[in-house]
Parts: C-alpha cells; sequence; structure tokens
C-alpha cells in the first residue's frame, strides 16, 4: 500500500513530465535540458529517476557504507550514526548544522528510496557551480539573491562536478577552510599556482576530482585514512594507462635507487614535501587545524557563533608511518583506550608496520584535540554542538551530549587529548620539488627519522657486523648499503629487523617467516554485504591460498583466493532472514610460513526487522510472530523548532479504535486523562532523530490478523502548534 505521500510525489513528477514532454514536442531543442523552468527537486527526477536512486544509495548521501577495510566495529559505518573523530566529534544533536554539507536538502538519509527520500536529493549542489542554497526552516532552497544566474539558467546549465562543487564541503569539513584535510582548500577550485598543487593548478594539469576518483553510478573511488565506508572499492593509483605510466614499475623512474622504493614507498611520500602550503596567488592562508580545545570557547565572528579555540599551522612536513590500507576506529559508545606511548584516546590508527608485505611508507597528518571523556561508562562524548555554537557554555553541552547518549547529565566527565591520522594525497609539487635522498638518508636527515620508523640496526655495530665478518669502520649509509644489498645481494634481515622478499635478495637461515591476516574476525548485519581481509607476511616469500571451510552456502570469496606475497580477500554475504546468527569461516594456508593455516571468522547478525526508521508515513503488513525493533523517527520535515515532544501509541483490535496513550518519561499514560497537565507525560528522544522504543511481537501485544498498531511522533512547536508526524501502522496479516 503506497503512503499518501508517495502517491502526491507521484501526480507532482507525472504533471511534470508530461509538461516536459510537450515541450520537447514544440521545441527542437539541441540539449534536453535547454527549455527546462525550476519546479523544484522534482525538475531532475522526471529523466533522472534511476540516478536519484543512486545517489541515495551512495556514501554522500548516506553518509555511511560499508567499512571494507576496517578492522573493528560494525559492517555499516560512517559519519550518520558511528563515526567520531577530533574535530566535530559526532553529529548527535546537530544535524541543522552538519547537514550544511549533506547532498540532501534538509532531511537525514533514510535507508529505504521513497519518494520523500528521493525528492529530498540536492542536485544541483554537485552539478551547478553557480547554486547556492539557505536553510529556512528545516529545509534549504535556492539562495537567489546570492547566484548570479536564476533557477531557470541554473538547471538549463547543468553539468559534471567540477573542482569548485567538491570542494564546498571538502575544503570546508571541521567548520572551515581546510581545517579537516589539511591538503585541500578553496584554493585548489582556482589557483595558478603549480608549485601549490601540480596537478589542480589551472597552469599544471588542472585535473577535476573525477579524472583521480574514478566514479560509477555515482559512487567514487577513494578515501582518507580516518574514513570508514568504501563507496566504491576501485584502488587509487598514480600509475595509470594515461597518468605516469611506468612510474610504479622497477624501471620507471631515472635511477635504480629510486626505483626499489616504488614498492614499499608511496609516490605521495617523496612527492610532497609539506602540507597546508599557501597558494600564491591567494589573499587566503591555508593552513590546517592541528589542535582543537573544545574546553576554550571564543567568539568566531565570521561564523557568527561560537567555536573551540583552534590552533593552526602551515607548511608542515607529514608524520611518517607504514600503513596497509586497513584501520582501527573509535566509534559512538565505545569504551575509551588510552595509548599509553602516545598519551592520548585515539579517534583512528593505522594498520601495518615496516616488517610487513603489503605496508607502504606514506604521509599523513596528525592532529589532536581536547574534549570530554564520561568516567564511569569510560566513552568519549559527543558534546552537543548545537549548545555550543549557540551559547559558548562547554558543560551545558556536554551535559546535552550525555543526554543525547541517553547517558544521566550528572554523569562525571573529564577532558583528555583524543588524536587521529589522515592521509596526506593532494598538494604535490612539480617533479623538481620531490625529496632529494639526503632529506631522508643521512645522519643528518630532517625530513624523517628512519631509525625511529625501524630502520634501525637488530642489534648493536658489533653483533650486527660479526654474523658474516670482523667487526669493520661503518662506511656512509650509500657505501655500506651499494656492498651488501646491490653486489652480495643480501636481504635487509641481516642487519634489520624486516625483510624484503619481494626483491629476491638472500636470507639468513634464522629469517622468522608468518603470516598473518587483518581483521581475524568481523560481526557483520544481517543484510547482505561485502567485507575484505587483508593476507601479509614478514620474512620469506610467500605463496598462499583461501576458501571457506564452512558457510559456504552464504558467504563466498569473490577475489583473493590465492596470492603471493601480500593480498586482498574480498568476500561477499547473503542476506540472513532466520532470527538466529551464523557464522563462516574463510581458512588462509600458505606453506611453510608459522601461523599457517589460519582460520578467520564471519559472524552475522540474525534478521531482525526495524519499523519506523524512515520519516513520514509507513505501513507495513508482518506476521503476528515476527520479532521486530520499533523505532520513532523524530526528523521534524517542517522546518520547525520543536518546544515539547510526545510519543503516541494506539491499537486497533477487532474493527475497535482504543483511546490514544502517551508513552512518556513517567510511564504510559491515557492521552484524554491529562489533557490539562500535556506538557508533564513528554518523551525524551534520542539526539540523532532516531530512537528505539522496543523489540516486541504484535501477537505478544495481543493482536491478531487485521489488527493494527499504531504510534507515531508528535510535537508542540513556538507557534503553539501541535503537530503529529512521521505515523506507524503495523497491520498483522
Amino acid at each position: 500500500m503506497k503512503t499518501p505521500q508517495r502517491k502526491t510525489a507521484r501526480i507532482i513528477v507525472l504533471s511534470i513530465l508530461l509538461s516536459h514532454w510537450l515541450t520537447m514536442n514544440s521545441t527542437a531543442a539541441t540539449d534536453a535540458h535547454n527549455n527546462l523552468t525550476w519546479q523544484g527537486a522534482q525538475t531532475c527526477l522526471v529523466c533522472h529517476e534511476t540516478e536519484a536512486v543512486e545517489v541515495h544509495g551512495s556514501g554522500h548521501y548516506q553518509w555511511q557504507g560499508t567499512a571494507l577495510y576496517a578492522v573493528n566495529g560494525p559492517d555499516i559505518q560512517g559519519k550518520l550514526n558511528t563515526a567520531f573523530n577530533s574535530y566535530c566529534i559526532n553529529i548527535l544533536g546537530n544535524w541543522d548544522s552538519c547537514a550544511s554539507c549533506h547532498i540532501g536538502l534538509g532531511a537525514k538519509p533514510g535507508q529505504t528510496a521513497s519518494a520523500t527520500q528521493i525528492q529530498n536529493i540536492d542536485c544541483l549542489i554537485c552539478h551547478q557551480s553557480e547554486y547556492k542554497r539557505i536553510r529556512v526552516g528545516g529545509a534549504f532552497v535556492p539562495d537567489t539573491a546570492n547566484m548570479g544566474i536564476s533557477m531557470d539558467q541554473a538547471v538549463q546549465t547543468v553539468h559534471k562536478p567540477l573542482r569548485s562543487n567538491c570542494l564546498q564541503c571538502h575544503a570546508r569539513g571541521g567548520g572551515g577552510d581546510n581545517n579537516k584535510r589539511g591538503d585541500l582548500t578553496l584554493a585548489h577550485a582556482t589557483t595558478s599556482d603549480s608549485n601549490f598543487d601540480v596537478h589542480m593548478a589551472i597552469s599544471g594539469a588542472n585535473l577535476s576530482c573525477q579524472e583521480c576518483h574514478i566514479t560509477q553510478n555515482h559512487r567514487i573511488a577513494g578515501r582518507g585514512s580516518d574514513l570508514r565506508q568504501t563507496d566504491l572499492d576501485v584502488k587509487m593509483n598514480c600509475s595509470t594507462a594515461s597518468c605516469h605510466i611506468d612510474k610504479r614499475t622497477a624501471s620507471g623512474h631515472d635511477t635504480g635507487e629510486i626505483n626499489r622504493h616504488v614498492d614499499r614507498v608511496a609516490c605521495q611520500t617523496c612527492h610532497i614535501k609539506t602540507y597546508a602550503r599557501n597558494a600564491a596567488d591567494t589573499t587566503a592562508i591555508e593552513s590546517t587545524e592541528v589542535y582543537r580545545d573544545w574546553s576554550d570557547p571564543e567568539w568566531a565572528a565570521t561564523l557568527n557563533r561560537w567555536e573551540p579555540r583552534i590552533d593552526r599551522g602551515s607548511d608542515l612536513k607529514p608524520e611518517y608511518r607504514f600503513w596497509n590500507g586497513f584501520n582501527w576506529h573509535y566509534s559512538l559508545n565505545d569504551t575509551a583506550t588510552l595509548d599509553a606511548a602516545a598519551g592520548t584516546y585515539p579517534t583512528s590508527r593505522l594498520e601495518g608496520d615496516i616488517a610487513q608485505s603489503g605496508s607502504v611508507l606514506y604521509p599523513f597528518k596528525y592532529k589532536k584535540s581536547l574534549q570530554p571523556l564520561a568516567d564511569s561508562p569510560g566513552v568519549l562524548v559527543a558534546l552537543d554542538t548545537s549548545v555550543y555554537f549557540s551559547s559558548g557554555d562547554y558543560d551545558a553541552s556536554v551535559k546535552a551530549g550525555l543526554r543525547n547518549m541517553r547517558l544521566a547529565d550528572s554523569t562525571a566527565y573529564r577532558n583528555v587529548e583524543t588524536d587521529t591520522w589522515q592521509l596526506i594525497t593532494h598538494e604535490v609539487s612539480p617533479k623538481d620539488g620531490v625529496l632529494d635522498c639526503g632529506q631522508c638518508h643521512t645522519a643528518t636527515a630532517t625530513q624523517m627519522n628512519l631509525k625511529s620508523m625501524g630502520y634501525a640496526m637488530k642489534g648493536t655495530q658489533n653483533t650486527t657486523c660479526t654474523q658474516c665478518h670482523e667487526t669493520e669502520k661503518m662506511p656512509s649509509y650509500t657505501s655500506l648499503h651499494d656492498k651488501h644489498v646491490k653486489d652480495k645481494k643480501y636481504d635487509c634481515s641481516w642487519c634489520h629487523t624486516f625483510t624484503r622478499p619481494e626483491r629476491g635478495l638472500k636470507l639468513p637461515a634464522t629469517v622468522n617467516s608468518v603470516l598473518s591476516v587483518t581483521p581475524t574476525e568481523r560481526n557483520v548485519s544481517a543484510e547482505a554485504g561485502k567485507i575484505a581481509f587483508g593476507v601479509f607476511n614478514t620474512g620469506a616469500a610467500m605463496v598462499w591460498s583461501a576458501q571457506v571451510t564452512f558457510g559456504a552456502g552464504w558467504f563466498r570469496i569473490v577475489a583473493g583466493t590465492a596470492g603471493v606475497q601480500s593480498g586482498t580477500i574480498s568476500g561477499e554475504f547473503d542476506a540472513n532472514i532466520d532470527a538466529s546468527s551464523r557464522m563462516a569461516t574463510i581458512r588462509v594456508s600458505a606453506p611453510g610460513m608459522a601461523g599457517s593455516p589460519m582460520d578467520i571468522t564471519v559472524t552475522q547478525a540474525g534478521y531482525l526487522k526495524q519499523v519506523g526508521a524512515d520519516p513520514g508515513l509507513v505501513e507495513e503488513f508482518l506476521p503476528g510472530n515476527q520479532t521486530v525493533s520499533l523505532l520513532v523517527n523524530s526528523t521534524n520535515r517542517h522546518g520547525d523548532k520543536p518546544v515539547y515532544e510526545w510519543l503516541v501509541l494506539a491499537a486497533i483490535y477487532g474493527g475497535e479504535t482504543t483511546p490514544l496513550y502517551l508513552i512518556s518519561n513517567l510511564g504510559i499514560v491515557d492521552l484524554n486523562q491529562v489533557l490539562s497537565s500535556l506538557y508533564t507525560y513528554t518523551y525524551s528522544f534520542d539526539g540523532d532523530d532516531l530512537t528505539h522504543i522496543g523489540t516486541l511481537t504484535m501477537s505478544g501485544l495481543g493482536l491478531q490478523t487485521g489488527d493494527s498498531l499504531l504510534y507515531g511522533y508528535a510535537y508542540q512547536n513556538t507557534q503553539g502548534v501541535i503537530v503529529l508526524d512521521n505515523i506507524v501502522r503495523v497491520t498483522v496479516q
């Protein structure tokens, strides 16, 4: 049964389609857009409904997705629900502000591609560089007063995304230009300074974002080390059929010394000396945030709100780490664990190390923040940024955040430092600006400390050298390596704690060869999905294979059944339609390697149907004995500011409707009996606009075939009007 919303949407779309068809048949237009007139979001849906459905399922709209390369947490992660960082922390309690960089028109994304959700997509935010928008109430509308063209002209001249379209959000992450990423600024849209970024400068390659970030069906490849979901699982690569064709090969560079690096050193490591550099042709300073102190609010006149104190830096040297492409992430409500070595509570961590095949040396931005931690549950607090931005009251925003997290606002908290690691990959310099060997490979090198990264001798000079000969005077780095590696073909493990088996050098008899897999276990949801595991080795060269030994009926390997050295096992799993959880086992075998064979497990949750997640009018027909999770969506779809909120419930038994009840913080009461004290019986909804109110069966409530349970979200706005919204009806079939 279609809801009234969907019927209305279909009528609107059909009427626009008829108008468009008549226009197209009366005018011989050479471009289908030439004669369009702006008629709201439906203007695009007339022809592009398929594309809208694609966008709806993408990471840009959902703000979450399959966390293929996460080693912990659920299989679906993202900023919509789970993500937690050292910038704005989490969106809990402040969707209105965070939504300014969402590609929707104001409503939160829902999983179902309903008419309401499809009409919420703002196509022009990506496809019209002249488009501006402003929030009116709870929705975004065209800001024509600040546009240089009309809305009719806007839809008539749509285009593929330009850099400026992408940068209006991606450069402003964290609340300001280049705050977050460190290597993406608004200057990238128009700069002619090729020394600033040789790829994006107009005087350089002048590349669009899509020329590196491959797109398929509105899903986009590429992610930073701190991002959770993988929107499109296509590896980013500097050396392609059209760019830097042979640079990732053993003969792509001018010297053998440089060519030896390509397997273990990322292109960015040598080609980005510093980040957060200033573009020569802009008045702005393209610095980046290096520290944020939420306990120290400051008034930001340009933003017209309170902001935490932010320390910035320019022309910064990256931090360098070996990374295998997998990450650990802190998620909302996780128990926070102190990193004793760093003295911080991590929000992201890099997987991989110098000894592991598949780990490559990359440059990173390292960032800290001071934010609250709740002592008793031991979790980081997603302080309510809406309270903070409007009042500058740190304590009040922490207490509001505690309530949003369903914790008592009297919970004791303290301030702790968090940190995060973020991949640096933009602001590539021209080739004459690349690092030279001496900046890394000398005793006085200032760019990076190779010894601290694992390149130190595995013992003293005496014990290391006397494996083969008597103690000798230590020659220069170049002379030492030319003699032992280039001439004698000795592997690194003779002198260091790691090997480089891909180079085919002589290994000592005592080398420890070990198989490892990351992660070794994952829990996934009941829905169908994808997952990935990394296979790595230390020591001798490794040949490995993988097969599903248990659970092959629902889990399968789609890529990575065998490999040499490191690799990725890509798996797919079917939806679990049973209420019970189930487990699959993948066995990875590598003959001759310690740790082989290794079993890794995938545990899939049992199916639990959720009802009420989407806003609007929702109707479900279910068997009476089916267990369901009842959710209520408290999204405000009318642009009102709720003053009081209620959860209303009723039922239809045998054709008779019960009285309306309020489920309140004081219990369940008959609405008719508390009309005079209505404001006493409010309900505290979760700050993320989606509240779980129970897991049960309809038969458990005494409902039989044909009976219905009805519940909904109600609120009173600032004008004193009570609105009943987001209504759910569950009927027993």
